[in-house]
């Protein structure tokens, strides 16, 4: 067992040159990621108004409940997830699955930003300001469904779901989430062979902590979780039939002369 701890050590030992490389694809992953969702995807839902854009509700996403609490899982974005969630898959099993994460990220916002462009997609939960007949008439009862309640002006979020309500440059609910990728991250990554068991366990409670906040505060519908996981299961399958993080590995190496 000791053996084995120096033997990781070894092969992923923290260089400068590491380091450097690492921030620097930490940068180009953000930059990506930020013109994806800002440029993008704010773009073409101006472009085509957001009654044109594609709505993944589900009846499940117009009641479940608001909840205020969870904000802060949503909103330590995105510089910290950016930089701590390569990190922690970097110390939790090393520089391998560190790459596996590159490549992810990769193929996730280049085809994200595809999706974004062909088919955008929207939610404005309005309906927690002004209740639509579904709500007051859900499943055939004349009454509010007990999940389901309408924020008041004093609270933190009315001004500002009135606000995008109002709004035609808006990507709530946009899909792939880029918000359930983070947290897809942690969760999946968390059942890689050689993790250590003491980030599994935190990995876990944190992405699906992320996961919750993104339907407790309504920002996404429960089918764009399901299409996002399903899109990073997908990634970690091609990464891993194509070897293609030994191969981004050995491309990033040359670059920074490692």
């Amino acid at each position: 067992m000791v053996k084995d701890a120096f033997s990781w050590k070894a092969k992923n030992k923290l260089n400068w040159k590491l380091f450097l490389q690492i921030i620097i694809v930490i940068a180009l992953i953000l930059g990506i990621e930020h013109v994806s969702y800002f440029y993008v995807g704010k773009s073409m839902g101006k472009l085509i108004g957001r009654d044109n854009t594609t709505n993944l509700q589900l009846p499940f996403d117009t009641v479940f409940p608001w909840i205020s609490w969870i904000y802060p899982f949503y909103m330590l974005w995105p510089f910290m997830w950016f930089v701590v969630i390569p990190l922690v898959i970097y110390f939790a099993s090393g520089k391998k699955q560190y790459y596996r994460y590159v490549v992810n990220a990769f193929l996730m916002y280049i085809i994200g930003t595809i999706i974004y462009i062909f088919l955008p997609t929207t939610c404005t939960p309005s309906y927690f300001i002004v209740p639509t007949a579904d709500h007051l008439d859900w499943g055939g009862v004349a009454s509010v469904h007990p999940w389901y309640h309408l924020l008041q002006p004093g609270d933190a979020f009315y001004s500002q779901l009135s606000k995008l309500a109002a709004d035609d440059n808006n990507i709530w609910g946009s899909c792939p989430s880029y918000h359930n990728y983070w947290a897809s991250l942690l969760v999946l990554f968390a059942f890689y062979k050689g993790i250590k068991w003491y980030y599994r366990t935190p990995m876990i409670i944190v992405g699906l902590l992320i996961t919750l906040s993104t339907l407790g505060l309504h920002q996404h519908n429960i089918t764009d979780v399901v299409i996002t996981y399903g899109m990073t299961i997908l990634f970690i399958y091609v990464e891993k039939y194509f070897d293609l993080s030994k191969k981004t590995e050995k491309l990033l190496n040359k670059l920074f002369f490692i």
